[in-house]
């Protein structure tokens, strides 16, 4: 019984990490942010936290990161007027090229090519 609360324990603690690290990730996206970034804000050790992270989420923190940063872009491209290279530096990147190579391995087409299907 004891060994249940505990285990039933350490797994909320564990959810409770996780949904501040996402909240943190969510709120710091647009700007340079590592993994060890995050670990720091929930207080663990960046490999147990890529671990636990991966565990959790089914994703590394680098592809969550990149998806949501995509998402955005998405979202971005159809709903306002900027510019590609101004979504591009919304959503977190710095160099537009790298941007564009990113984006497209994720969607399978350039943001340009998004954009045009858009219309």
């Amino acid at each position: 019984m004891a060994i249940r609360q505990i285990r039933e324990e350490r797994e909320q603690s564990t959810h409770n990490m996780l949904e501040k690290a996402v909240a943190y990730i969510h709120s710091k996206f647009q700007e340079d942010l590592s993994l060890e970034d995050a670990a720091e804000h929930v207080h663990l050790n960046p490999y147990y936290f890529s671990k636990l992270f991966k565990q959790q989420t089914g994703e590394t923190f680098i592809d969550y990161v990149t998806r949501l940063r995509i998402d955005k872009a998405k979202v971005m491209i159809k709903d306002s007027g900027l510019s590609l290279k101004e979504v591009c530096y919304s959503v977190g990147y710095k160099d537009p090229n790298y941007f564009s190579r990113v984006f497209k391995k994720v969607t399978g087409v350039t943001p340009s090519e998004y954009r045009l299907q858009l219309q």
